[in-house]
């Protein structure tokens, strides 16, 4: 199934295979604790994990350059648990804190006749929030993805048109706004609404990402997705605990803002 949006090709190949993949991590979690630990490591991006691409259709690695990373929040200091957990009872279901997107706000090149050059590569390399690597179809995941890259690039061009610029401007610095305030300062400039059940954030690329005057292309440059891990499911009265894990994972896989990508 897929649209053309913008000249993109909009296609859900790769997304059902990511939720696939992640399905299965899920439940093997459940059941082999090491497994879990490596799952959970710090810093292990899950798309270069050999343990989790062999999960994935034809053990092939997905075309983006996103970075995934699966995580345990810590609780709130009086003790309430943030983590993503099967509550049937009080919750019918799933409940926890959002799952979260992390943009890389690419740096100006230090040419200004060079931004419009940066921000076509930049379109080219992110059609959609996961960007595409070099031998990759523009493959996104759904209009509205697209539809919020084109937002973003919006911003993106006034975080270098304005950047420096102090809090008394009449255009404060942009990327500062981004940092701030988040979404909410992309929505004041482009009006643009969060159709998903997760979190975007806005923070500086790191100090490897740069624009390459020369070959007219970045280097270093990628998003971020934080997962929220689903923890296994209590005991219920009345099923093995098989039954109930089965029953869980099978409502966690359904539509909603507990599951990777899904809008409410």
């Amino acid at each position: 199934m897929g649209t053309s949006v913008a000249g993109y090709k909009s296609s859900f190949k790769s997304i059902v295979s990511f939720r696939t993949a992640y399905l299965k991590a899920v439940a093997k979690s459940w059941n082999d604790e090491q497994f879990k630990i490596g799952l959970l490591e710090e810093n292990n991006n899950i798309l270069e994990w050999e343990a989790f691409i062999d999960l994935l259709p034809n053990k092939k690695p997905l075309p983006w350059t996103a970075k995934v990373f699966v995580f345990i929040p810590e609780p709130l200091e009086n003790g309430f648990p943030l983590n993503t957990r099967w509550m049937p009872g009080p919750t019918a279901g799933w409940f926890g804190i959002n799952d979260e997107f992390v943009i890389n706000l690419p740096p100006a090149p230090e040419d200004p006749a060079e931004y419009a050059s940066a921000i076509a590569a930049y379109n080219q390399m992110f059609p959609t929030l996961m960007g595409t690597t070099d031998d990759s179809d523009s493959e996104g995941l759904s209009e509205d993805f697209v539809n919020f890259s084109c937002a973003l690039l919006q911003g993106i061009s006034l975080c270098w048109a304005t950047k420096g610029n102090g809090g008394g401007s009449s255009t404060p610095d942009f990327a500062e706004q981004l940092e701030l305030h988040g979404l909410d300062a992309l929505t004041s400039l482009v009006g643009f609404v969060n159709p998903w059940g997760f979190n975007i954030k806005f923070k500086q690329a790191p100090e490897e990402a740069m624009w390459d005057k020369e070959n007219q292309r970045w280097c270093g440059l990628y998003n971020e997705v934080k997962l929220n891990y689903p923890a296994p499911p209590k005991s219920v009265d009345g099923f093995t605990d098989d039954a109930i894990k089965a029953i869980a994972l099978a409502q966690y896989n359904s539509d909603g803002m507990q599951y990777p990508f899904t809008c409410p």
